[in-house]
């Protein structure tokens, strides 16, 4: 999908512009684009890190309008944005990056990266549980929310000690999934521990 538009005499082009974040960076590059020959308009918008150029294509083009563009600092590889816009620094023509990266050349491992992804994200899920779950009665208590209703309070130092030890318990929970059991890989091994992998 392309961001050039086309109106006869003129082409829109939208270019990625990372590094853009400031206002004044966006008057800097609106001004400094806005004064090279064949260019009509332009508007540099920051949030998105981007710019709205409109030019003369028989003045100008999109790899001059990119090149501009880097000698005010910023990086621009010359596509229009809906193309890349996922991955700005990605190099052109590049295939997108792997999702699971195999540390020897045993496919097999695929799985057992597969069930390390789960329990991890299980773990987690389970540490949040817990972390909420806690703080919905903790943190009331130690506010002194029911001491009026049933006399329940906690002294800081004793809230301290249970805040610590909720943070001992997810992270000893994490540890847990050391002991995830894994699949066998072609080497024979199975049941093999996470931690043996790592």
């Amino acid at each position: 999908m392309s961001s050039r538009v086309d109106d006869g005499r003129t082409s829109t082009v939208v270019l990625e512009v990372s590094g853009l974040r400031w206002a004044t960076e966006k008057a800097r590059v609106e001004a400094m684009l806005g004064r090279r020959p064949g260019v009509v308009e332009v508007a540099a918008n920051p949030v998105a890190q981007t710019a709205l150029v409109r030019f003369d294509p028989e003045r100008t083009s999109t790899a001059q309008l990119a090149g501009w563009i880097r000698d005010c600092g910023y990086h621009c590889d010359g596509r229009s944005v809906p193309a890349h816009i996922c991955d700005p620094l990605a190099e052109p023509g590049r295939p997108p990056e792997a999702e699971v990266v195999l540390m020897r050349s045993d496919p097999l491992d695929v799985p057992a990266a597969l069930l390390v992804g789960r329990a991890t994200v299980r773990k987690m899920r389970q540490n949040l549980a817990w972390a909420i779950g806690y703080n919905t009665v903790a943190l009331p208590i130690a506010a002194g929310a029911f001491e009026p209703v049933v006399g329940l309070t906690l002294r800081p130092e004793i809230a301290a000690l249970t805040m610590s030890g909720s943070s001992l318990l997810v992270a000893v929970n994490a540890l847990l999934l050391k002991r995830q059991k894994l699949p066998r890989t072609s080497g024979g091994r199975q049941g093999v521990a996470a931690a043996d992998l790592a």
